[in-house]
This record gives C-alpha cells, sequence and structure tokens, in this order.
C-alpha cells in the first residue's frame, strides 16, 4: 500500500512533488521527502521549481548527515541560479553549507587569442582589446 502512495506521489508535477516533499520534511519525514524529489520530473520543472528542489534534498541530507550528497544538491541549486540565496530564517548551519559550496565553485577562466587586441564579451561588459 504505501509502495503505490510513493508511486503514485512521484508521478505528481514537479511544483507538486516539491511542494509534497517540503510536507514531509515539516513532517520529519526526510528519507520520504528524498524520494520525491529524486522522482522529480526535471524535464518539465521551471528553473524556480528545479531551484527549490535542490534546496529541499540538500537540507534533507544535512539533516540526515550526509554532506557529501548535501553539497551536491547546493552544487545543483547554483547551476540553476548562480546568485542563490536562503532565507533569512534559515537555520545558520545550512546557509554556512551553501555559501561553502559556493566558493568551491568559484573558478577563472583564460581567454586567450592570437588575434591583436581581441575582445570578449563578459556580463555584457566588454573585456580585452588594446586597453586590457
Amino acid at each position: 500500500m504505501l509502495s503505490i502512495l510513493v508511486t503514485s506521489l512521484l508521478a505528481l508535477p514537479a511544483a507538486d512533488a516539491v511542494k509534497a516533499a517540503d510536507n514531509a520534511m515539516d513532517a520529519a519525514d526526510f528519507l520520504g521527502a528524498l524520494k520525491l524529489l529524486e522522482g522529480l520530473d526535471t524535464g518539465s520543472a521551471t528553473p524556480l521549481v528545479l531551484e527549490r528542489a535542490a534546496l529541499l534534498r540538500a537540507e534533507c541530507l544535512v539533516t540526515l548527515q550526509r554532506p557529501g550528497e548535501a553539497d551536491a544538491a547546493y552544487a545543483d541549486a547554483i547551476r540553476v541560479n548562480p546568485n542563490v540565496q536562503l532565507g533569512a530564517s534559515a537555520p545558520a548551519k545550512l546557509v554556512a553549507a551553501l555559501n561553502r559550496v559556493k566558493e568551491k565553485l568559484v573558478g577563472t577562466l583564460k581567454i586567450s587569442s592570437n588575434l591583436n587586441g581581441a575582445m570578449a564579451l563578459v556580463d555584457g561588459l566588454e573585456k580585452g582589446g588594446l586597453d586590457d
């Protein structure tokens, strides 16, 4: 009976599955919430739903003391929205974990060209050329 219920929940639209996972977390059913989030149809989900799902997955995994998996979930949220933030009421432990993953994902991009004076656009701003 329970597996039928879980299977039917996994067939929910992405936004409804995220809402059901959020409710499961409120009931302290972190494993159930993870099941719902793992079955999420990412193809039909909006970026906002994907971001929320990744953050919920990370919160579940932090609570279940699975930090490596939580870091991967936070990285998923950051890939969807590089400016992702947790709400003001989020526990400091979760905020610290998200910020730690953000710091790890920062890198350096080096662009080179054999064309004298070549320029590139970075975040809409011209970089390079003869002046840089």
